[in-house]
């Protein structure tokens, strides 16, 4: 057995690990080589929440005959002073399946991600991987549209450049 201020010890070390709502962390311990699995249940230091629009086309509202023609969705997450880029990361997760039935669909890549997002002056700087190129003018138009509309409701951000790798003159060319 473990003697009383090891047990102390490695429940104080699981409570340290992290916090998210409804989440449980889970940590190996190694005491004198007998390892231990301990869970502790995890409460959210805060319950104050950020929320914004992610933008998706919809196939019953016209965007399949538009391929600029994108529909806000709310999106509500744990507070944060990076809103634009917790915006793009709710954005590249897709709609949910509830969305999806009513019609919302995305027009970007699975695997797509933010490389980096800065924002200076009015203008929005969104790098993302390669996943993002796809080819067609209306999926690029549908693309760029879903990006520049997230970015755009904010009122720290006029304009978008949008760049794959660093790269903003061949990013969503058709």
């Amino acid at each position: 057995g473990f003697a009383p201020e090891q047990e102390a010890d490695e429940n104080l070390a699981a409570t340290e690990l992290g916090f998210g709502a409804g989440m449980e962390a889970q940590a190996a311990f190694k005491f004198n080589s007998i390892q231990d699995l301990v869970t502790v249940p995890l409460v959210l230091l805060t319950t104050d929440t950020s929320t914004f629009d992610v933008f998706y086309p919809n196939r019953l509202k016209g965007s399949n005959e538009d391929c600029a023609l994108a529909f806000p969705v709310s999106r509500t997450v744990a507070k944060t002073s990076a809103v634009g880029r917790a915006a793009i990361t709710a954005l590249l997760e897709g709609p949910t399946q509830a969305e999806r039935n009513a019609g919302y669909f995305t027009s970007v890549n699975a695997g797509t991600e933010l490389n980096s997002l800065s924002i200076n002056d009015f203008v929005a700087a969104a790098d993302f991987n390669g996943y993002l190129n796809a080819a067609g003018s209306c999926r690029v138009t549908s693309i760029r549209t879903q990006i520049e509309e997230t970015l755009k409701q904010f009122p720290s951000v006029g304009s978008v450049i949008i760049s794959v790798d660093g790269d903003a003159e061949t990013a969503l060319q058709p």
